[in-house]
């Protein structure tokens, strides 16, 4: 029996090593905190978070510290891992959640809603917990707890409800994957002190995983020894990668889902939390933290990670980039079925929402309780066979955000084409 399974598990390795093998770096768009100058990190370089997504990899039994290639077997295929101070009591330096899960709450892509309120915010972060934390941790979970807000495990569920997030991904093999699956099960991942804003951040933790596939320059730092940056392991995660066509460079944009989750928009926030972080530090006299935030803003705004995810794009997929014209023409086309129909805000129609209880269905779904006590479908699929006035009112809100979106965060042609075909159609009296 012994031989057999070794056997069996050997195969299982090999088919697993036939599978996609790429690895990204997860760039995240910086959120809005209540206290503007707690993150020094995200005021300088207005980039949040940095994670690595493994695309081979899965939970061994959910376990979010213990990994394993993925075989046939497995249900979710690909990881973020992320490191965050206090995510748990515990002080994990780092965890695994499957990468549907962390992006968008739910087991499937298809099955993300189509708008972002806390309520659906606290359910995914809920379903995440008792999925894959709850085994691995005393912390019980209080919303209503102040002291509960301490700990950042929330950060590691439907990350695309709350921000962008780019993407840059290289081709690997199953070998190097394998590699870091291995220093990762043995790495030291569990104790007080391991992680520092300074000198041991999230993006060292991620340049440290790729250090172990580019064996380049990706050590180093693009400003000093005493701050590193999402910004900066991009930036030299581009230059490493951009002359070898075996990496197969592609970089990746996740829109943020519509909603009230609001995120530092990059079109106006660079300027003024710049400028606020610098003052708010004058003021206190804390003249060090002022050069070293100057110096760090000059090493890093030059570098638009925008830009280059534009110049990534294809000929084809940068047609989908419409222009001001056509966004304007919707806009009016919107506007004018919006003041014929009488069951919801023309103005807010997203508002209605804000307050509906979320859940989650057996499938993993998310469904929001109604006003009439009617459970409502928050994601494409399930709107688009609603015959609910509801339903309709809440694929509005969603093309409503999506139309007054400005650039970059405005999406891309070919993912909105979908809801606004589907908009109309409800629009013109299909199934209302």
């Amino acid at each position: 029996m012994k031989i057999s399974t070794t056997l069996f598990s050997f195969f299982i390795t090999l088919v697993s090593m036939d599978l996609l093998a790429d690895v990204s770096l997860l760039i995240h768009e910086t959120t809005v905190v209540s206290r503007p100058f707690k993150s020094l990190g995200g005021i300088v370089t207005q980039n949040g978070h940095a994670a690595v997504e493994l695309h081979n990899a899965c939970l061994v039994d959910n376990n979010p510290t213990h990994l394993k290639l993925c075989d046939p077997s497995d249900s979710h295929h690909g990881v973020v891992i992320g490191q965050y101070l206090n995510v748990l009591p515990e002080q994990y330096q780092w965890v695994a959640i499957p990468t549907n899960y962390y992006l968008y709450g739910v087991p499937d892509a298809s099955q993300k809603p189509l708008i972002a309120t806390d309520q659906i915010s606290r359910a995914i972060e809920q379903n995440g917990f008792n999925l894959f934390l709850s085994a691995i941790t005393t912390l019980k979970p209080d919303h209503a707890a102040p002291e509960d807000w301490r700990w950042r495990w929330r950060s590691t569920f439907g990350q695309s409800l709350k921000r962008e997030i780019y993407k840059l991904t290289i081709t690997t093999s199953p070998e190097e994957e394998l590699q870091l699956i291995s220093v990762l099960n043995e790495s030291a991942n569990i104790g007080p002190n391991l992680i520092r804003a300074l000198t041991n951040n999230c993006s060292d933790f991620s340049q440290d995983i790729l250090r172990h596939i580019l064996d380049s320059d990706t050590k180093k730092r693009s400003f000093t020894k005493a701050l590193n940056s999402p910004k900066g392991v991009a930036e030299r995660i581009l230059k490493t990668t951009r002359d070898d066509p075996e990496r197969g460079l592609r970089i990746d944009k996740v829109f943020q889902i519509p909603g009230h989750l609001q995120s530092l928009r990059v079109d106006n926030a660079r300027a003024t939390s710049v400028k606020s972080f610098i003052l708010y530090q004058a003021l206190v006299a804390d003249i060090p933290l002022v050069v070293l935030g100057l110096g760090a803003y000059w090493a890093t705004s030059r570098f638009n990670l925008h830009n280059q995810y534009i110049q990534n794009l294809d000929t084809n997929t940068n047609k989908m980039f419409e222009t001001k014209k056509h966004w304007k023409e919707r806009n009016q086309t919107f506007k004018a079925i919006m003041a014929k129909q009488t069951f919801c805000d023309a103005e807010k129609p997203l508002a209605p929402f804000r307050h509906y209880a979320a859940q989650v269905e057996n499938d993993g779904s998310l469904s929001l309780l109604g006003t009439r006590s009617q459970l409502l479908q928050t994601d494409f699929s399930g709107v688009s066979t609603s015959s609910d006035s509801q339903s309709f009112c809440l694929l509005a809100a969603h093309v409503k955000w999506q139309l007054e979106a400005r650039s970059p965060n405005k999406p891309l042609g070919r993912e909105f084409d979908p809801i606004w075909r589907l908009f109309l159609r409800r629009a013109a009296g299909a199934g209302k």
